[in-house]
């Protein structure tokens, strides 16, 4: 029991003290343990401090807010003093000539959109390589099926990365049974561990990764395109 202010208090200084190497070894964000450390410290107030557990009294100490202006950190400062912001996709110095905004708009921001578009296209291609040889492994490939108990005697052997014709197995298991999300029961019986490996690498599918480069494709081609218009955008509807 911690009903002493004095303890109490000692303890909850640790506490934090021990969160905090623990974030920097991590190398984690402040902002990640200041959200963390508000949340218990207001579940603290609430339930452990009740005087049973800990001392009505004990005092949990506020951590800072950073107070470092983010447009400060987003600059960086050359040796010849020129500062550039650099939170765009190409530095932009705070100062220029007529002839420098030139350079800037018509060659480097344009060299940096198409190094863009050349790794964009590429990841799409890969991707699509993926989905075919998914359906060119699936012809050749045995489905797994889930039985209920009544059938064990029908049961096939599950699905395991050790054996020799595994993908065309899953693929065609996949073709079969179609999309299902990772959270259903009927993929834990289907599909073997890791889900995520399977659904990006071998089935090529529109994984939350794989989403980028398709973005950064349209956004391109269709510069009107805001981030508000893929936040709304629904990409499955089973019933659709």
């Amino acid at each position: 029991m911690f009903l002493s202010v004095s303890r109490a208090t000692t303890l909850f200084a640790n506490f934090v003290l021990h969160q905090a190497a623990d974030y920097d070894k991590r190398d984690c964000q402040y902002s990640s343990l200041l959200r963390l450390w508000l949340s218990f410290r207001l579940f603290a107030k609430g339930f452990l401090c009740d005087g049973q557990l800990f001392a009505k009294q004990a005092e949990i100490i506020v951590l800072p807010c950073k107070e470092v202006d983010g447009a400060i950190t987003h600059r960086r400062v050359d040796p010849d003093g020129t500062v550039h912001i650099v939170k765009l996709l190409t530095d932009v110095p705070l100062r220029l000539s007529n002839k420098e905004a030139t350079e800037l708009v018509y060659r480097k921001i344009q060299a940096d959109v198409d190094a863009i578009a050349r790794w964009a296209t590429r990841e799409v291609e890969i991707i699509w390589q993926r989905r075919m040889r998914r359906l060119s492994l699936a012809q050749t490939g045995v489905v797994k099926h889930v039985m209920p108990a009544t059938q064990r005697a029908k049961r096939t052997a599950r699905l395991d990365r050790r054996r020799p014709n595994w993908e065309s197995d899953t693929c065609a298991t996949f073709e079969y049974h179609g999309f299902s999300a990772s959270i259903d029961k009927q993929v834990r019986s289907l599909y073997p561990r890791p889900y995520e490996d399977i659904a990006r690498n071998l089935f090529g599918l529109p994984t939350k990764g794989a989403l980028i480069p398709h973005m950064a494709l349209l956004v391109i081609n269709h510069p009107e395109l805001t981030a508000g218009f893929f936040h709304e955008l629904k990409l499955y509807d089973e019933h659709d």
